[in-house]
């Protein structure tokens, strides 16, 4: 029997109920924005004592082998680097996160 038919048989008369994360409720646009955030931010708790994303994030060097941005840039970051993450850590302020919200809605398609 296939999965979806199955599944079917285990319904209440056709009907279902889905548990939604009340963080699915925001658009996609605010959750892929939430998550850059997350990367950004510091994990003082990281297993490999990986604190800051410049530790987690590597390159290929080119005579071999792998290395973090923090090797590559060491404590500072070029201008436009710091000014992109200074700029995440405003947006992610929770006065701002209204009209965040706002910008990022999906807009429902006109007819």
């Amino acid at each position: 029997m296939p999965r979806i038919s199955r599944l079917r048989a285990r319904g209440s008369r056709g009907r279902s109920v889905i548990a939604l994360l009340p963080r699915l409720r925001e658009s996609r646009k605010l959750r892929l924005f939430e998550t850059a955030c997350d990367v950004l931010r510091d994990h003082p708790g990281h297993a490999r004592g990986w604190v800051r994303w410049t530790d987690r994030v590597f390159y290929p060097r080119p005579g071999g082998g792998i290395a973090s941005l923090s090797e590559l840039w060491g404590r500072r970051q070029p201008g436009a680097v710091r000014s992109f993450v200074n700029l995440m850590g405003l947006l992610r302020a929770q006065t701002v996160r209204p009209a965040l919200r706002w910008a990022l809605a999906e807009k429902e398609a006109a007819l």
